[in-house]
């Protein structure tokens, strides 16, 4: 996902699973969505529904989705590793190296973003302490891990930040090993502060992971 943080204005990138030709074949059989080229890449686009949105499917699985043609024409740009959404943060570039095949990543720059997100008063508090962050998660030995990185803006909030992600890390532990069926689910993790610059990791069961999952699915048979 990429954005300035203005609501409703972004541009998402899927990859994996999506087969062009049965999505474009479906796509055209619509009469409310429109089509239009940009070089050789087809977008469609539709002002039906609460919003619209526009988005072209391109070649190895991948789609791109956003409000409008402009913001799929640059999303396209960006999968294809140009664009302004591919310039280089140092938090972005730890994140990109921390995992081999990672399942989703997400970075922001709060910095920036705050300037044009709507934000609530504890949202814009913590977003005053904090330049940039983001999170990784993919698949670690039998387990799920998850890695967020937070650069805060100076020595002074990182403290008081580590411990608010300790304490409440340290609570969801207390609840977990509490509720049998949670019990499992947590199975590692740790808080490391260097600077201003706050690293987590957390590692959860897949096998608790997909049982939950199996028992949900069997609810909804």
């Amino acid at each position: 996902l990429f954005g300035t943080g203005e609501r409703h204005k972004g541009i998402g990138i899927l990859e994996g699973g999506v087969n062009a030709s049965v999505v474009t074949e479906v796509t055209r059989t619509r009469e409310y969505i429109q089509d239009s080229k940009v070089g050789k890449k087809t977008i469609f686009s539709t002002d039906k529904g609460r919003r619209p949105m526009a988005f072209s499917v391109l070649k190895k699985g991948k789609i791109v989705f956003g409000p409008d043609r402009d913001y799929v024409t640059e999303g396209i740009q960006i999968a294809n590793g140009k664009g302004r959404g591919s310039s280089s943060h140092p938090v972005l570039e730890s994140l990109n190296n921390l995992m081999e095949t990672p399942g989703i990543l997400f970075f922001a720059d709060v910095k920036g973003a705050k300037e044009t997100a709507e934000l609530d008063q504890w949202a814009m508090m913590m977003a005053d302490k904090i330049e940039s962050c983001g999170m990784v998660i993919g698949d670690h030995d039998s387990g799920l891990k998850m890695i967020g990185i937070i650069e805060t803006n100076s020595l002074e909030s990182s403290e008081p930040m580590e411990n608010m992600i300790r304490g409440g890390l340290a609570m969801m532990e207390m609840k977990a090993k509490d509720n049998k069926r949670m019990e499992g689910f947590l199975e590692d993790y740790q808080v490391i502060r260097e600077g201003r610059t706050i690293r987590i990791e957390v590692k959860v069961s897949n096998s608790f992971i997909i049982e939950r999952i199996k028992k949900e699915m069997k609810k909804a048979v």
